[in-house]
């Protein structure tokens, strides 16, 4: 049985698809050994450690107080003991301590790379996490990414292997079913509100929407949380919920009948499926999303897609579905089975098998 050390400085709780991946390659013949220590920095600190460039020392501090912490654990693993490591998500730093404390080949999951996140969010000194991608890509025997489409964007495309965010079994077992067609369409959003999330574009149809019979439920707060909040705040038919904890956000998304995807029309919109679709389509909800090469790949006919930063076309698609309730279960239920086949754990288990077997061929 082979030792398999997933690494790193992730969150588990905050990054689902780190999650989706340990119970993965918990269905394979293999012994899982966590070594992690998360860093308490999220996503917005880190935006604004680029914006004002004073906070890098605070943030080299927390990381090396992190890494201090990760060693320790890795020293009660033994150098020796795994047969693969793999980083977690936002590894592209953790890559170099792994291959410093352990003789085995690693598996980097690239799913956010820093120079997508860069460019998506208009951060200078692109060039700078362009090298740390390259170098974190180099340093690894394999590369998991999450699309075709990102594929083009990995340097050494012979150790890429496309491994699907996926989605947890505890979002499967929670898909609501046999859902009515009383009282007004239900329609959800949940995320970060960022730029990629097109969430001016939701904005804009729920304005427009404002009469119409539908309840919006925004969960989360980010980067256009205020400007969006200023917009909408008066309409009584928008309920406003601050981030949950997973279980709680499952019960809640499972009692929509519509689970929004992203509408931005950046290049990382474009080559992306994000974590929420899928975890819609896995608590049963019909998925209203813009029309990218990934998406509808990944989705097929689980879903309803619009043109990218459309929000005309967003408010006739709405339109059309509260006309048509039925079509709206139909579509929750595909979206379930749809996500059952192809993303769920034992889905994605084969991949990162093969992922696995890659890193060990590659190996020095």
């Amino acid at each position: 049985m082979q030792n398999i050390v997933v690494f790193g400085t992730y969150d588990q709780k905050n990054h689902p698809r780190v999650d989706v991946l340990i119970e993965s390659l918990g269905l394979l013949d293999i012994n899982i050994i966590k070594c992690n220590v998360p860093l308490d920095f999220n996503t917005q600190s880190r935006i604004q450690l680029v914006r004002q460039p004073w906070r890098l020392i605070g943030f080299c501090l927390k990381l090396l107080k992190t890494w201090f912490h990760l060693v320790l654990e890795a020293r009660k693993i033994g150098r020796s003991t795994p047969d693969v490591v793999v980083v977690g998500y936002m590894g592209v730093l953790d890559i170099h301590l792994a291959k410093m404390l352990f003789r085995a080949p690693v598996v980097l999951d690239h799913l956010a790379p820093l120079n997508g996140i860069a460019i998506d969010r208009s951060l200078p000194f692109r060039s700078i996490f362009k090298a740390l991608d390259q170098f974190a890509e180099h340093r690894s025997s394999c590369i998991l990414i999450d699309t075709d489409e990102n594929l083009a964007n990995v340097f050494d495309k012979s150790k890429a292997v496309v491994v699907p965010v996926g989605v947890s079994t505890r979002w499967l077992k929670n898909a609501t079913k046999n859902r009515t067609s009383d009282g007004p369409l239900r329609v959800c959003y949940f995320g970060a509100f960022t730029p990629l999330h097109g969430v001016a574009v939701i904005a804009d149809a729920i304005f427009q929407l404002k009469d119409s019979d539908i309840r919006w439920t925004l969960i989360g707060r980010g980067q256009e949380f205020d400007t969006i909040f200023e917009r909408l705040n008066h309409q009584s038919n928008v309920t406003w919920i601050d981030w949950l904890e997973e279980s709680q956000l499952i019960e809640i998304v499972a009692q929509h009948d519509i689970c929004l995807g992203v509408f931005g029309q950046s290049a990382k919109a474009m080559s992306v499926t994000p974590t929420k679709v899928f975890q819609g389509a896995a608590a049963g909800c019909a998925i209203l999303t813009s029309d990218t090469p990934p998406q509808r790949a990944m989705l097929g006919a689980g879903a309803v897609f619009v043109p990218p930063h459309d929000a005309d076309e967003l408010v006739a698609a709405l339109r059309a579905l509260i006309r048509d309730r039925a079509l709206v279960n139909k579509l929750g239920e595909e979206a379930t089975c749809f996500a059952q086949q192809n993303f769920s754990p034992r889905a994605l288990s084969g991949r990162l098998q093969s992922a696995i077997e890659l890193a060990i061929l590659r190996a020095p």
